[in-house]
């Protein structure tokens, strides 16, 4: 007696299974990538992370800015006003020149009212890819209207960005008790 066995042949298999999931998972990684880039990190914060300040620079759609320094000093006769001046560096990182406002930049006391710049930077509304650019902005209001930060929005995105002016330098003990706010 003679038998014969008889076994299934081996199938191929298929790779365009394996090569459409990694196709769908780049695809999702790219743009969740893209997404961040275009909005910009979080401005949410942890209880135990700080409000960015002076010196910090805050990534946006475009870059980032970066309050460099802010004084605050008497206005005119009256010990009640004061004077807030705030120098800005925008900088652009994108491939295409950047459109924007000075009014994007705004101050913010800390009962929440917004207080638009007395005076505000003249000059190009286009900054260049790859470009930077020193504003200097003056905003008047009150000592008793403390602490403040600045506002800037971003016009790509619609974001709004708050960095505390906290540490800024004071002239006059009257304005700020202790030298600094």
């Amino acid at each position: 007696m003679t038998y014969t066995a008889v076994y299934p042949t081996p199938q191929r298999r298929s790779s365009v299974l394996p090569a459409m999931t990694l196709v769908v998972v780049c695809l999702v990684g790219g743009l969740v990538a893209m997404n961040l880039a275009l909005e910009g990190p979080s401005v949410s914060l942890a209880p135990s992370q700080r409000m960015p300040g002076i010196a910090d620079q805050v990534r946006t759609s475009f870059g980032f800015v970066e309050v460099q320094h802010a004084v605050a000093q008497p206005e005119g006769t009256s010990n009640a006003a004061m004077e807030v001046r705030v120098g800005v560096l925008l900088h652009n990182e994108a491939e295409l020149p950047l459109l924007f406002s000075s009014t994007e930049f705004q101050l913010v006391d800390g009962k929440g009212h917004v207080v638009q710049p007395e005076v505000t930077p003249t000059g190009p509304s286009l900054l260049q890819p790859d470009g930077a650019l020193d504003l200097s902005y003056r905003f008047v209001t009150t000592g008793a209207a403390q602490p403040f930060l600045v506002r800037f929005v971003d016009r790509t995105t619609r974001r709004s960005f708050d960095i505390s002016l906290a540490g800024m330098q004071c002239v006059g003990a009257a304005l700020c008790p202790g030298g600094n706010v």
